[in-house]
């Protein structure tokens, strides 16, 4: 006996056996005989009549996804150049449309999906960008009430919030506007803040908040404790969370970063510059308002080669430390200032040079780009997109190798590979496909799509690559 054979049998007698059951208990009540037929006419006749009624519109359906499902395919061998007319009359010689189908479909090559890849270059842990931090701790304690009276722009503010929550893009996500004024201990501004919350110069603040496990609206200065604002998604919430007077505590045992720079020959200084790190989310995405302080600049000087740096007064808050000189390849690294840390002797590599050859994939004459990379270099894919920004391609060069890392922010991101190919003659050569971050090769053509940006271009990279020259 078959597994299905064995299947249908055994629900074939389980829905037999509750029909007997249903009959029984039916018969033996002690109801007069209409009121008895009427029970079993609508336990049984009622269902088995509805299931009818509905079989017809049911098979209409089916029917119309089948013939969409068949026109599809039939399209899609029809616009394959690889499949010869012989083959398509040998599909079609069927005597039903369920096995026309099933012959073009065959007839259609194995999809390709990209493999999803997320390059890295090989560095030290302290430069690899962290993931974002949350701390999820109590609400602060108010220290008095906010004046949000005596701030101008405050109303205006609070009306756009309400606005952007009723729009589309909040509608039913549940976000809440959290308002309260910044006090720093010890000092009368508020300057060197950053956050993901625009605040005017007195300190208060508006902000829409989603609640949830990753998001959270936090407040950085170095010296001083964050102030950080959490809303368990689990509980309710008001539409407006005021937090009054919240003012940020300096560190009580703060930190100190030590470090030296090793340059090139011909390179006698470099620039540092100690950021506050990336505040973690607070709307549904992982977007924020252009207005928002997100980065505070602890420190910015122009160090030579071998000095010893010591940078103190750190407390416990993500930082970025970045290293640029001329004719070398920026480094940045990414520490929490909880503790002391020593980067010791901190060496930056010369600049390599590469030229690019940039074509749109539909067709039109080759463009030749040579840029100096950096660590900060992007290559220009849209030159104008629909908000009237430059759209580029960031490329890092790899360590000890001849590979550029390509990085494109807006995802999702396809790359063809089609190996060391000019791109000049057609058809190109069958390419192996990937999304996401990749390493690109010099000497090898590329197709890098993206359809948020409306970017779909060839790209070329001369195998040209070299130390710039001294």
């Amino acid at each position: 006996m078959t597994g299905d054979l064995f299947v249908l049998i055994y629900f074939g007698l389980s829905a037999a056996s509750i029909a007997a059951m249903t009959v029984f208990l039916i018969l033996r009540q002690s109801k007069p005989v209409p009121v008895r037929i009427l029970l079993l006419v609508t336990v049984f006749l009622l269902p088995f009549t509805l299931g009818w009624l509905l079989c017809e519109p049911l098979r209409r359906h089916s029917g119309n996804v089948h013939h969409l499902s068949l026109t599809w395919t039939l399209k899609k061998c029809l616009d394959d150049e690889k499949i010869s007319d012989r083959d398509l009359a040998a599909a079609w010689n069927t005597a039903d449309i369920g096995s026309l189908h099933t012959n073009l479909w065959k007839l259609l090559p194995e999809p390709r999906i990209p493999r999803t890849v997320d390059a890295k270059i090989k560095t030290g842990p302290l430069e690899l960008k962290p993931a974002d931090r949350y701390y999820r701790r109590p609400l602060p304690r108010s220290a008095g009430r906010a004046d949000y009276a005596g701030t101008p722009g405050f109303s205006e503010r609070m009306q756009e919030l309400k606005e952007e929550l009723s729009g589309a893009y909040w509608a039913g996500r549940h976000g809440v506007i959290v308002t309260g004024q910044l006090r720093l201990e010890g000092e009368r501004g508020v300057l060197g803040v950053g956050s993901r919350s625009p605040y005017f110069p007195n300190g208060v603040f508006a902000h829409a908040l989603y609640p949830d496990q990753e998001r959270e609206l936090q407040f950085f200065k170095s010296g001083y404790d964050p102030v950080t604002i959490w809303l368990d998604p689990a509980k309710r919430h008001p539409k407006r969370l005021d937090l009054g007077v919240i003012e940020m505590k300096k560190c009580a045992h703060p930190a100190e970063l030590s470090f030296s720079l090793q340059l090139p020959e011909n390179v006698t200084e470099a620039k540092i510059r100690l950021r506050t790190g990336w505040p973690a989310p607070t709307w549904p995405d992982w977007g924020h308002e252009c207005g928002a302080p997100i980065h505070s600049v602890v420190a910015e000087r122009t160090v030579k080669a071998g000095e010893p740096v010591r940078i103190g007064e750190l407390s416990g808050i993500p930082y970025e430390l970045k290293f640029t000189a001329p004719g070398c390849v920026s480094r940045t690294f990414y520490f929490t200032g909880d503790r002391s840390l020593d980067l010791g002797s901190i060496a930056l590599a010369p600049i390599r040079m590469q030229t690019f050859r940039m074509r749109p994939f539909a067709g039109g004459p080759w463009e030749e780009i040579t840029l100096e990379l950096n660590g900060d270099t992007e290559l220009v894919i849209v030159p104008k997109d629909e908000y009237g920004n430059t759209v580029g391609l960031a490329l890092t060069p790899d360590r000890g190798s001849d590979r550029i890392l390509a990085d494109f922010t807006w995802r999702p991101v396809y790359f063809d590979d089609y190996g060391e190919t000019a791109g000049e003659t057609e058809p190109l050569p069958e390419p192996k496909r990937y999304q996401g971050t990749v390493f690109l090769q010099p000497g090898h053509l590329y197709r890098m799509r993206n359809e948020s940006k409306k970017a779909d271009v060839l790209i070329r990279l001369l195998p040209n690559v070299r130390p710039k020259a001294e």
